[in-house]
């Protein structure tokens, strides 16, 4: 039936004067199927082959922009060669502001506004975003009595929104505290550990060193955000060491040994007493008061090798946090290994003596400076034995063998060694200086 009625209209079409069968009007391009540059029965002639599912590269047949090749556009075409008037092909107009791009179409009647072939409204607009990125546009106007228009489609470039400058952190170590400021242009915001915090923002130092991860980020009105990297910030622990002097023997390892022992303030005082692993001295010192342990030598809960003993994690030396030294006199301060009190031992001349009419030994280094060791005994249980004779120093390294026993350095009159010392038992501690070693 379709076919029989483009025949038919291909007949009356045929019929017309030659004198009507052309036109070149200059708005008419949108009718100029065939690209010849007129249009006339052969634009008529060509969408009828569309219609009838000819091949025509490069035409379309939609001369009205309706959406669909159909009879209405045979009518367009021959409303167009009988002289009918068509409406003034719309204008497109863009304007660029702070977050978009405004795009209006201008022109008579009726005028449609299409964005990447979707009908829009009039005006749009095209939110910018973080990167440019382009639409195609173009506009379609219809007065009474005449014909739509349609301009040609153009491309419009959205432009990225400019980004506000990146915001920079600035930090600021007091004497308790590290504050962390966030500056920058427009709205400035500080996030630490991924939470947003007050701007600036104050860290407070502790008893040991610990770690934030900062960012903030920045927006200007009309630009797009901005965002800093992450920065990782040590918070230093609180200054404990000021007081506390140490002295370079000249060792291999260029280890610094303190003048005096922990919780002392000369080198002939005893100092404090500690369970090895623990920070605070205490009144008895047994099983039963240890604190990695369940009440018994064979229920350790911390710094353990074997399974006969308690719950095994394979560690064997002494984490800052169970450190007295550190927690005691700060993050430059540490209980010496085994491996440093085995070279004050073998690298160093020990020599018997009294200092103040305290007995213990003189340990001169290779460069001949010197430091003094009392001989300060130990505590057990609620006993304390052999001061003035005997000196017990722990070290920060477990034992081999049973991990009931953590290394201590030993010595008497006359005899300098080492021993597996109970790690319940209360012995003092001779701190080293980590800034060389």
């Amino acid at each position: 039936m379709k076919k029989f009625l483009i025949s038919s209209f291909t007949f009356i079409v045929a019929m017309l004067p030659l004198s009507i069968l052309s036109s070149s009007n200059d708005n008419v391009n949108s009718a100029d199927v065939n690209h010849d540059g007129e249009v006339n029965i052969s634009d008529v002639n060509a969408v009828i082959d569309i219609i009838l599912g000819g091949a025509h590269e490069g035409y379309s047949g939609d001369v009205n922009n309706d959406g669909e090749t159909n009879i209405s556009d045979i009518n367009y075409i021959i409303d167009i060669i009988l002289g009918k008037q068509i409406t003034a092909v719309p204008v497109i107009n863009t304007q660029i502001v702070d977050n978009g791009v405004i795009i209006t179409a201008a022109g008579n009647g009726n005028v449609c506004l299409y964005v990447n072939g979707l009908m829009v409204t009039n005006p749009y607009v095209a939110i910018r975003g973080e990167v440019d990125y382009v639409i195609t546009v173009y506009a379609t106007a219809k007065e009474d009595g005449k014909l739509m228009s349609r301009c040609e489609a153009i491309n419009v470039l959205i432009p990225a929104m400019p980004i506000t400058a990146t915001p920079e952190i600035i930090t600021d170590i007091t004497e308790d505290a590290v504050i962390i400021l966030a500056t920058g242009g427009g709205v400035v915001k500080l996030y630490v550990n991924d939470s947003l915090v007050e701007n600036p923002y104050t860290a407070l130092r502790s008893d040991m060193d610990y770690e934030l991860t900062i960012y903030a980020t920045a927006q200007e009105e009309g630009k797009a955000l901005s965002q800093s990297d992450n920065q990782c910030i040590i918070i230093p622990a609180l200054d404990k060491n000021e007081e506390h002097e140490w002295v370079d023997l000249g060792l291999p390892s260029g280890t610094l040994w303190a003048t005096c022992n922990l919780g002392a303030s000369s080198p002939e005082e005893y100092g404090d007493y500690f369970a090895w692993g623990e920070t605070s001295p205490k009144n008895e010192y047994s099983w039963n008061t240890y604190k990695w342990c369940n009440g018994s030598e064979n229920t350790l809960t911390k710094y353990c090798t074997d399974s006969s003993y308690g719950t095994v994690d394979n560690k064997t030396e002494l984490e800052p946090e169970d450190d007295a030294a550190y927690v005691n006199w700060g993050p430059l301060w540490r209980m010496p290994s085994y491996d440093q009190q085995t070279e004050l031992r073998t690298k160093c001349t020990w020599t018997w003596t009294t200092l103040n009419g305290v007995r213990g030994n003189l340990v001169t280094g290779p460069n001949g400076a010197s430091l003094f060791l009392p001989a300060t005994g130990y505590h057990w249980d609620s006993s304390f034995d052999y001061s003035g004779n005997y000196g017990w120093y722990w070290s920060n390294t477990l034992g081999s063998g049973s991990p009931y026993g953590a290394w201590d350095q030993s010595f008497c009159n006359g005899t300098v060694g080492w021993e597996r010392g109970y790690r319940r038992n209360g012995m003092t501690v001779r701190p080293v200086h980590v800034s060389q070693n």
